[in-house]
């Protein structure tokens, strides 16, 4: 005889299982069911996942059997001992015999099932597929070796809170090299510290000398960084000490994405030992890292709100020491640190600020920040919000198959009535009914799995861009997430109407009279929990389409339409000398000009939208002081403000003749003329900007530099001819009169015919770039505009339902009102007052809850109050129509009963 020790974990468990649920077995039955249970493990063999399924399904079926059938098993121990020796475990029978009888009594009613199916479809398919996406964004752990211990180390300025043009950047100041050799050689809290920063002063580099140029994002990379990450490369190696050395030149090599390996390499294995020119510099590859590494920086564009996300995908990685050393003075690296075992972030920032150097700027202090957070930075509100929304039609799908199962129970009473009289017990009718609920909640998860496959992608299309966008998709973890939802529902919304339909308090003559009631009673609280779902998302959907609406009438400050941009960088210095860059924009503007369809081109260093520009500090005189801002900066071509449509308040517009000889001028926009002279004409007055003296020539009308939602920039224009700033890139503006698609690429061939050498980005319509800038209010307000409908539909069917139901069961008291002479404008009025009372309440219950929420989304509105009064007054009129129809149309039917025929029905 085998003792308790020596048996299978899985049995032991199984015996400590039955002893723990309610239902508790004797102690015979027990022992007989761990017996079976040990038998049927046998059979399974050494095949864990059996094993596992074995005891799950065995655990499931202990309790449902034990809910159903104690009773019987304590009046009948003998034949419930010939059960248990039999060759199944005790139970199962049952249960496969509620399935049958569920699927047999859902395929009766197609009407019914298709219904509650379809509902909870869309109400599962709309969570899941926003579960997905918050998932992939904002939940699942950073692909890197334990990343909850990474962190961003940034500094912090607090002086410059609030400040104009500062209050942005504040709290993500890079860090000097200095300090990062004293964190990285000194900081007994932080296990690794490791840096990069942008290459080539902007971040890109030009690929050239295969295929068509191409400018890819190059970053440069301490020794450390991918050890420091947690990152193994997956062909070849990374950095070695001696490549990013800060004495002498560093080796010039390279390690590649996964992504610009596939697409530019076809990912060959013999790429490593390659030569590739960036900016005409050689540079050999020696290893390419995984698919989907991203590592993101520039915190302040890194959000929603800004023009351009930063997925934090860096095409090639070179050594730190390439170019600028870590000898240069200034803040321009970017840290990223591993936590020792055991240390907190904020022990280690107490550590981090003790060990800055001498000649930080006054006051700064070190933040700490997980990576994770820097990543996902500004997404999590507007996400969070949005799968809210999901959540919200969940329940209003969720309240609709709840009216469906109260008014199917109550048309199934006098058959259930026939069950308990034949000897069903309550508990097992109550299990037979949650059954069919949670046959219901499978099929409508199976149904919103399809439905947020099929929606995914045609949300990721008119998404904003995200980070983390790859992690986006149906895995295990949404189809868990689906399934899970699909089986609570069904058992939740399954509960009440078993309770309720199964209830022995009343005696039998009484039962279906009180059950009538309660179920009427219990339909009209579903309705009114629906409309009042509905009237929040209908609020909330009406405040996102008029914010919108309102983003998309602001006027930009200069004609967008028929002007069309294309960006190129400088050839690189090792072809063409600094002096010889401006020569070289004058030849692509002459030859772009010569193109057919082409009305005029000019150029410029930024461009609106996505507001990528610089600022740089303005200086005036004002009562014999001096006062110094941070003002938006733009060097352009003379032309430029004319191309652009920006239109002249006052003076005159830049020309040829403000040459690199002549004195310097500079054009103004309104907003920075009163900000600098609020009380006289900036005409031939002086300012000093980008370290040189100007004479303001002209007052030109402020233009949205960032994007349409965004406060006016101030900004300052000055030749390009006349600037000192190095000119690496340039953005083409070019004024069409015939079809982009036609004319740009000509635009494009002809450059290329003069330079064939030189990258340029995929051009682009002005009216396209703004309408991407904009893409995330149009986002939020399509999807809460959809959403909103479809909760329109399903308020409308419930309401539609409970008012048809209610005329249904008074056929016969309108049959006699209208023997008796009854008008039919007074039953239907009779029959209204049912349908939309419960409607109402809905209304009144949804406006209070509306009023409450809308301030959480105060913050992603534009130019509209939370509150706003024309909004609420339009949900209002919406919800009261949509259920005034739907009550409508069944009391329509009321005064269709021929009397006679109600009158002799039995």
């Amino acid at each position: 005889m085998r003792g308790k020790d020596d048996r299978p974990w899985e049995a032991r468990l199984f015996r400590l299982w039955l002893r723990a649920i309610p239902t508790r077995f004797g102690a015979g039955l027990e022992e007989d069911i761990v017996v079976l249970f040990e038998n049927r493990l046998r059979e399974c063999g050494r095949h864990r996942y059996a094993r596992m399924s074995l005891l799950l399904i065995s655990m499931v079926d202990a309790v449902w059997h034990g809910l159903g059938t104690w009773n019987d098993r304590r009046r009948e121990p003998r034949a419930t001992k010939r059960s248990v020796r039999s060759n199944r475990v005790p139970g199962l029978e049952s249960v496969w015999h509620d399935i049958r009888f569920a699927v047999r009594t859902l395929r009766k009613r197609p009407l019914f099932t298709a219904l509650a199916v379809g509902a909870m479809g869309l109400g599962i398919g709309g969570t899941t597929a926003m579960f997905s996406i918050v998932d992939g964004v904002l939940l699942k752990d950073l692909p890197y070796h334990d990343p909850e211990q990474l962190v961003t180390i940034w500094m912090a300025n607090p002086s410059w809170r609030g400040q104009e043009n500062l209050d942005r950047f504040w709290d993500a100041i890079e860090v000097r090299p200095v300090d990062y050799l004293s964190f990285r050689d000194h900081a007994k809290t932080l296990s690794s510290v490791a840096a990069f920063q942008e290459a080539f002063d902007d971040g890109e580099g030009v690929l050239t000398g295969e295929g068509v140029p191409e400018a890819l994002s190059v970053y440069q990379a301490s020794a450390n960084l991918f050890e420091t990450i947690g990152v193994q490369p997956i062909l070849g190696r990374t950095f070695l000490t001696e490549e990013v050395a800060p004495e002498g030149d560093a080796a010039r090599v390279a390690v590649l994405s996964f992504e610009i390996w596939k697409r530019r390499f076809d990912g060959r294995r013999d790429v490593l030992g390659h030569t590739v020119l960036l900016n005409d510099i050689p540079y050999q590859i020696v290893g390419v890292l995984p698919k989907g590494f991203r590592l993101p920086s520039d915190p302040y564009n890194n959000s929603p709100n800004a023009g351009a996300i930063d997925d934090g995908l860096r095409e090639i990685w070179i050594p730190l020491g390439e170019g600028c050393g870590l000898d240069c003075g200034g803040h321009y690296l970017e840290l990223v640190a591993r936590l020792a075992p055991g240390v907190s972030p904020d022990q280690a920032r107490a550590e981090v600020q003790a060990l800055i150097t001498e000649g930080a700027i006054e006051g700064l202090v070190a933040r700490l920040v997980p990576t994770k957070q820097i990543i996902t930075n500004g997404f999590g509100s507007p996400l969070s919000i949005l799968l809210g929304a999901a959540a919200v039609l969940m329940l209003i799908a969720c309240t609709n198959v709840a009216g469906l199962l109260v008014g199917e129970a109550a048309r199934r009473g006098r058959e259930l009535m026939v069950r308990s009289a034949l000897g069903a017990c309550r508990a097992r009718l109550v299990r037979l009914l949650l059954t069919e609920s949670l046959l219901l909640g499978l099929m409508g998860a199976g149904l919103g799995i399809v439905v947020a496959w099929l929606c995914t992608d045609p949300l990721l299309a008119i998404a904003p861009a995200m980070p983390r966008v790859e992690e986006i998709g149906i895995d295990v973890r949404v189809l868990i997430f689906a399934t899970a939802v699909g089986m609570c529902t069904g058992l939740l919304l399954g509960v009440v109407p078993a309770l309720l339909q199964t209830n022995d308090t009343v005696g039998p003559t009484l039962r279906l009279h009180s059950r009538a009631g309660s179920t009427r009673s219990l339909q009209s609280a579903v309705v009114s929990a629906q409309v009042a779902l509905t009237v929040v998302l209908l609020v909330a959907a009406g405040l996102f389409v008029r914010s919108f609406t309102r983003i998309m009438s602001v006027d930009p400050g200069f004609d967008p339409e028929e002007l069309a941009t294309l960006t190129l960088p400088a050839p690189p210095v090792t072809r063409i000398s600094p002096q010889q860059r401006a020569l070289f924009f004058h030849e692509v503007l002459d030859v772009a000009r010569e193109v057919p369809g082409v009305d005029a081109v000019s150029c410029a260093t930024t461009l609106p939208f996505p507001g990528d520009g610089t600022y740089h500090s303005f200086g005036t005189l004002r009562n014999g002081e001096q006062v110094v801002t941070n003002e938006w900066f733009v060097a352009a071509d003379p032309t430029y403000v004319e191309t652009m449509r920006i239109p002249l308040l006052r003076g005159r517009l830049l020309s040829e003749g403000d040459s690199r000889e002549a004195p310097g001028a500079m054009l103004v926009s309104q907003s920075l003329a009163q900000r600098h002279w609020p009380n006289e004409s900036p005409l031939g007055l002086r300012a000093r900007a980008n370290g040189m003296d100007w004479t303001v020539v002209g007052v030109v009308g402020d233009i949205r530099q960032e994007a349409l939602g965004t406060e006016v920039q101030p900004a300052f224009y000055v030749p390009i001819a006349q600037t000192n700033t190095s000119l690496r890139e340039v953005t083409l503006v070019v004024r069409l009169s015939s079809d982009p698609s036609v004319v740009l690429p000509k635009v494009r061939d002809a450059i290329w015919s003069l330079y064939p050498d030189v990258y340029i980005a995929e051009p682009n319509t002005m009216v396209g770039v703004m309408r991407d800038s904009e893409a995330d209010d149009r986002f939020r307000a399509l999807l809460m505009w959809t959403f909103a409908v479809i909760a329109g539909v399903l308020a409308a069917v419930g309401i539609f339902g409970v008012t048809a139901r209610g005329a249904s069961a008074r056929a016969h008291e309108m049959g006699i009102r209208l023997a008796l002479g009854a008008d039919g404008p007074g039953l239907i009025l009779l029959v209204l007052k049912e349908g939309l009372l419960s409607a109402i309440i809905g209304l009144v219950l949804g406006l209070t809850a509306a009023f409450w929420a809308s301030g959480l989304i105060a913050h992603l509105l534009f130019e509209i109050e939370a509150r706003d009064p024309w909004t609420f007054a339009g949900a209002t009129i919406l919800s009261v129509t949509v259920c005034a129809i739907a009550a409508y149309i069944p009391a329509r039917r009321v005064t269709k009963i021929d009397p006679i025929e109600v009158l002799v029905e039995p």
